[in-house]
């Protein structure tokens, strides 16, 4: 059994698949407060068929609108995956790094819209930290 899976899901998965020719694409997500989602940036269609991730770093403007948690890198190492949590409204930035085996850095943006009724606001928020790094293994 794989030890980080990245599945195909879509029912929880917000999946980007990063071009090789577009590489100012920014990957828009919409969620609503207190949901959390699995983002995936599949690298298949930027790299070479040679080339592994090795690292990726996850950042993010401020922790707070969401919060990000258990970055990894799959198993292949083609794609990496962060958790994000919805935890206030309003918009935020993710911003990931990926280091490939011959040192090379690709990158992919990711556009994070939180909506929610202000009724419904969680009861208690958390500050989540503006990086991640993960390294395989």
């Amino acid at each position: 059994m794989p030890t980080n899976p990245i599945t195909k899901d879509y029912g929880r998965t917000s999946r980007c698949y990063v071009s090789g020719y577009v590489r100012d694409r920014t990957h828009s997500v919409r969620l609503i407060v207190s949901e959390k989602r699995d983002l995936v940036a599949d690298f298949n269609g930027a790299m070479d068929a040679v080339r592994k991730i090795v690292k990726a770093r996850w950042r993010t403007d401020f922790g707070y609108i969401t919060t990000m948690s258990n970055a990894v890198i799959a198993d292949d190492q083609r794609s990496t995956k962060v958790t994000a949590t919805a935890n206030w409204i309003g918009d935020q930035m993710f911003h990931l790094e990926a280091t490939l085996d011959n040192g090379e850095v690709l990158t992919q943006m990711y556009y994070i819209s939180v909506s929610g009724n202000p009724w419904f606001l969680p009861s208690s928020t958390i500050y989540g930290p503006p990086e991640l790094i993960v390294t395989y293994p």
